[in-house]
Order: structure tokens, then C-alpha cells, then sequence
């Protein structure tokens, strides 16, 4: 069986955006180009590493009498998705990171971002992406959470940023924990 070459492709930005995010309660998208609405917000850049989804599974092996395997069981299946947001002067990334109720002002007049022992805020994600043949991809983590933050290194050759990892959660009433769209 031959393979097609044209269906091999990689991802970049879309660049009027790229990830945003957005409270849980608000509508998710169900297609790859239809507009967010307003809830949504513009994380700003992502770091050249790009974003990487994972899916983790653990098992369990049930054996017969002679010790053969005759079943596997699946216990857990976690989804996490991992990027580097690079535009720490973004408030709403701050906001997205320590709470917006712990990120107060302003830039311009003055930014304070209070970092404490609050539990993360669960959201709605979007990542848009553009295939090669300007194909647009976009994957929605319809419940999600930051469950870890990367060190902050504060440096003067490399951006600060925030190394994150979103793990997604069974949205309430079942469904996926992420949707991805393909062209349209």
C-alpha cells in the first residue's frame, strides 16, 4: 500500500491568534474557522517548542492460572496538553496563570500579580493551528486545568515565560475531553 506524501503536514500559529482561553460555561466552537466569541481570550505567543498533546494510559494485566495475559484493562486515561506561553507582560496570561482575581491595574500604571495558595481555575481552551496547504486544525480542551507550572527564570537572553501543562477533564455531562477539527 503506497502512502500520500500530501498528507503529511506540520503546524504553525494561526496568526491572529493562537491560544486563548475562556471561563467554563462558555460556548466551545465546533469547527476549525468559526469565530470565538468574545469570552475567549488571546494568550499571546507560544514558544518556538510549539505544543505538544500527550495521552497517558494505565493498564492493568489479568492473568489466568498458567500467568498468560487474558485481559487488559484500562484504569486511567489522562490527557494533558504542554506549551510555553513567552509573553509575561500579557495580564491576561498572568490572569490565566495565578487567577484573575490575584492579577490587579495595569501595565502602564502599574501590574500586581498575587501568587498564593488559590486553586487553579478550570477553562475552556482553544489552539488554532495552520496546515500545510493552509489547512486550519483547531483542538478543543473543553474542560482543562493548569496542573503544572515550569520554572520562571528570569535571564537576559531568553524570554520569561511560563512552561505550562493543561490537563484535560471530562467535561460535566460526559463528552470528549478534547475535540479536534480538520479543515473546513
Amino acid at each position: 500500500m503506497a502512502g500520500t506524501a500530501t498528507n503529511v503536514t506540520a503546524g504553525k500559529p494561526r496568526p491572529a491568534g493562537a491560544v486563548f482561553s475562556a471561563p467554563i460555561g462558555t460556548t466551545a466552537p465546533t469547527n476549525a474557522t468559526s469565530a470565538l466569541g468574545d469570552a475567549f481570550k488571546d494568550n499571546g505567543f507560544v514558544s518556538s517548542d510549539g505544543v505538544t498533546r500527550s495521552i497517558s494510559k494505565s493498564t492493568t494485566s489479568i492473568k489466568e492460572w498458567g500467568n498468560g495475559t487474558v485481559l487488559i484493562t484500562e484504569d486511567e486515561k489522562t490527557v494533558t496538553v504542554k506549551l510555553k506561553l513567552i509573553e509575561y507582560l500579557n495580564a491576561d496570561v498572568q490572569g490565566l496563570v495565578h487567577g484573575e482575581d490575584n492579577v490587579t491595574g495595569a501595565l502602564a500604571t502599574g501590574l500586581h500579580v498575587g501568587i498564593n495558595d488559590d486553586e487553579a481555575e478550570e477553562h475552556i481552551f482553544v489552539i488554532d493551528q495552520i496546515m500545510k496547504g493552509g489547512i486550519p486544525q483547531r483542538m478543543v480542551i473543553n474542560r482543562g486545568v493548569i496542573t503544572e507550572i515550569g520554572d520562571t527564570t528570569y535571564k537576559g537572553n531568553d524570554a520569561v515565560a511560563y512552561d505550562l501543562t493543561i490537563t484535560a477533564m471530562t467535561p460535566d455531562g460526559g463528552g470528549n475531553k478534547i475535540d479536534e477539527y480538520i479543515g473546513g
